[in-house]
């Protein structure tokens, strides 16, 4: 009988030993899996933060380096909050999550900026559910593209002594600024390290302001633009077949691309100016072989996308009469503007680009460029003979032109991407934020 009492007390001391080490497993679990969570949470608030930062390190570094003509911040009134929209990216960290940063900026005042910034985590399969969100705040004084530059120069800026010079817009240079007789309806900013040469025959309205902030030369890469000319050539972007049907009925699409051809040449060789200009003549009059071989909707569709397509001339180019074009005209090598033609359409300067990598000379004549002028590479921007643009001029080397010259400011809106340029974000980035709520950032309009 006592055997059989001992051995049932075993049993029960077996079944509590059994339950204490059950629970204390079972604690253990909770202890680490409470431990994973918290150890997860801090991990994405921190790449919320992170990926905060990184917004607003990238939009005020864009605002810095996009020339004013395509800048959405050039002309932006007081008060005003304009919006960068979201920018969402797969990062395979672990674990993997989907990152997004939404930034937005409201004008202050003069040269007076805050920028916002919303970072956020979500589930990489399932970006609908948010794991953290981070939203910071600072504030930015000085020169971005602001107002509207009808002339940049990273180079420096010479105006003739003898010309008429006279710029609508403002004017900023990271080299010297010689002003000799010049009339500007607006600012002029030379950059630390620039020199100003005064005249007390020139006239600013907005004044001068020296010392500023060195805004770099926002770069291009010109074999993007020379490829997506060949794209068009070849029938793809930017009239692929999901963003443009017309362009690409079933069993039509190899006539329109020669069609095309025909024009501009195939893809890996340079069209030319004549034939540039023929091709966008006969889209806009419906004529020549555009009438004779294309469907209504496939014209209205080249007219509707006509500031979107990209030609490509291999350079040297001299164009000595009229060429009256919209779109991106790229030029691989030097361009001379003599004779005094009109470049772009007078009533859409806001639709033509030419970016030329390499060198700009103005003949003789009297040269009207309707659009942005954008000079690359090692390239100058210079000549003899009159110049009047409606639009603007960047160049990455030295203004100098001796004839007449007039700039017009126009904001271009022709699809054209810049890089970032490299260690421009870390060298010229505010050195503060501050972490706000996010609900301040949600309430933003």
């Amino acid at each position: 009988m006592l055997k059989r009492e001992r051995r049932g007390i075993a049993l029960i001391w077996v079944v509590l030993m059994s339950a204490l080490v059950l629970v204390a497993i079972i604690g253990i679990s909770i202890k680490t899996v409470s431990e994973k969570q918290i150890l997860n949470a801090r991990s994405y608030s921190q790449r919320a933060l992170l990926a905060a930062e990184t917004g607003l390190a990238k939009e005020i570094n864009s605002s810095r380096t996009i020339p004013s003509s395509s800048n959405p911040l050039a002309g932006l009134d007081i008060g005003i909050t304009h919006d960068f929209t979201e920018k969402t990216y797969s990062d395979s960290g672990n674990p993997a999550v989907t990152v997004t940063y939404w930034v937005k900026v409201i004008k202050d005042g003069i040269d007076e900026y805050t920028f916002y910034s919303l970072g956020t985590i979500s589930d990489h399969s399932t970006p609908e559910k948010v794991l953290a969100r981070k939203a910071i705040i600072t504030r930015y004084s000085g020169p971005l593209m602001p107002e509207g530059f009808a002339l940049y120069g990273n180079g420096s800026i010479f105006f003739g002594n003898s010309n008429s010079v006279e710029i609508n817009g403002s004017v900023f240079t990271n080299g010297t600024l010689d002003l000799r007789k010049a009339y500007i309806d607006g600012t002029a900013y030379v950059a630390q390290g620039g020199d100003l040469i005064p005249s007390d025959k020139a006239t600013v309205t907005g004044g001068i302001k020296t010392g500023q902030n060195i805004i770099p030369f926002p770069p291009l890469n010109i074999d993007e633009y020379i490829a997506k000319a060949d794209a068009f050539r070849s029938g793809e972007a930017p009239y692929d077949a999901t963003g443009h049907p017309n362009l690409n009925i079933i069993g039509r699409a190899p006539l329109v691309v020669s069609v095309i051809q025909t024009y501009l040449g195939p893809p890996g060789t340079s069209s030319t100016v004549k034939g540039i200009k023929d091709f966008y003549d006969d889209v806009k009059n419906v004529s020549g072989n555009i009438k004779t071989m294309l469907k209504l909707a496939e014209i209205s569709e080249l007219q509707q996308y006509a500031s979107n397509i990209v030609y490509y001339l291999q350079g040297p180019v001299t164009i000595s009469s009229n060429f009256e074009v919209v779109g991106i005209i790229v030029v691989d090598g030097d361009l001379e503007l003599k004779g005094g033609p009109t470049v772009g359409d007078p009533l859409h300067p806001e639709e033509t680009a030419i970016l030329v990598n390499g060198n700009v000379t103005i003949g003789t004549g009297n040269t009207e460029l309707n659009g942005l002028l954008y000079v690359m590479g090692d390239g100058n921007f210079n000549g003899t003979g009159n110049f009047t643009c409606n639009g603007s001029v960047v160049a990455n080397g030295e203004i100098n032109v001796t004839g007449n010259l007039s700039v017009i400011f126009n904001k271009t809106d022709v699809p054209i991407e810049f890089e970032m340029v490299p260690g421009a974000d870390i060298q010229e980035m505010p050195s503060s934020w501050r972490e706000i709520s996010y609900d301040v950032f949600d309430a933003l309009h």
